[in-house]
């Protein structure tokens, strides 16, 4: 097998809804991946490692050299890496349903769950305005400046997104933007920001302290992004799991129509 870092073959590959923005974004350098294909010329089939969590497959399911290395790879290579990192467990999704049994079978014996998620896309038109907020909050764009406040624990957790979702720190200041809810006595309260960046789209990451839910918080700042968003006129993903109802209703109380239902297989160490 092969890894690179791009092919213009690729998306065609991962070519639905909630991956071929991911995907596009993975082969802009926006974000951390490692690519597995079968083929340099003409790629049939296609392996995605993010380097934590999340793992990708696309392309031909019945393809026996790559799907016997697949399972190699999956036993000498990434669950021991699973394993020594400690990082807990991981998301499979799915270019097509015929990668399911394969990759079933290539995690034995791990037991694979499968859970629905659900996608969204930026509708410009629809984005209501920003609701006015309680005294002593206000939204802020995300500098560089704002992540010096070493007193304020929002700022702890969005340093860690930003670095989970960007190559760099750097890279999200050149090729992305985000927003924050701030309160004037607790800090950061909320963040939303940019994550699978590549030419012409986004998506959104999103996050609100549990102290704070319930109060409109995260629908004023996700609102601020897709604001900035439009005036970009950037293609804005929102992928949430369909149990989080709170953030999927929060992505069209910001202008955000579903676009497609799809489901990922997951794991996760007791």
């Amino acid at each position: 097998m092969h890894q690179i870092q791009a092919h213009p073959s690729l998306t065609s590959l991962f070519a639905v809804p909630h991956l071929s923005f991911v995907v596009d974004a993975m082969q802009a350098g926006s974000s951390p991946a490692r690519i597995w294909v079968d083929d340099l010329d003409a790629p049939r089939s296609a392996f995605i490692w993010d380097t934590t969590h999340c793992l990708y497959a696309g392309g031909d399911a019945s393809n026996p050299a790559f799907t016997d290395w697949l399972r190699g790879f999956i036993a000498d290579t990434y669950l021991p890496t699973l394993e020594r990192e400690k990082l807990g467990g991981f998301k499979l999704t799915l270019a097509s349903p015929e990668w399911e049994d394969p990759l079933r079978a290539a995690f034995q014996p791990l037991e694979l769950s499968k859970y629905p998620r659900v996608c969204y896309r930026l509708n410009p038109a629809l984005i209501p305005p920003v609701p006015e907020l309680p005294p002593g909050y206000s939204l802020r764009p995300i500098t560089r400046d704002l992540l010096t406040a070493a007193d304020d624990p929002g700022v702890a957790d969005l340093i860690e997104e930003i670095e989970l979702c960007w190559p760099t720190r750097d890279g999200f200041f050149e090729r992305g933007f985000g927003w924050v809810l701030y309160s004037d006595a607790d800090g950061i309260v909320c963040r939303c920001t940019a994550e699978y960046a590549s030419p012409g789209q986004i998506g959104v990451g999103i996050a609100t302290r549990e102290s704070h839910h319930g109060r409109g918080f995260a629908t004023a700042t996700a609102r601020q992004f897709a604001q900035q968003a439009a005036q970009l006129g950037l293609c804005t993903h929102w992928d949430a799991w369909t149990r989080n109802v709170p953030s999927w209703r929060v992505a069209e109380k910001a202008g955000f129509e579903k676009i497609s239902d799809y489901d990922v297989l997951f794991w996760w160490g007791e």
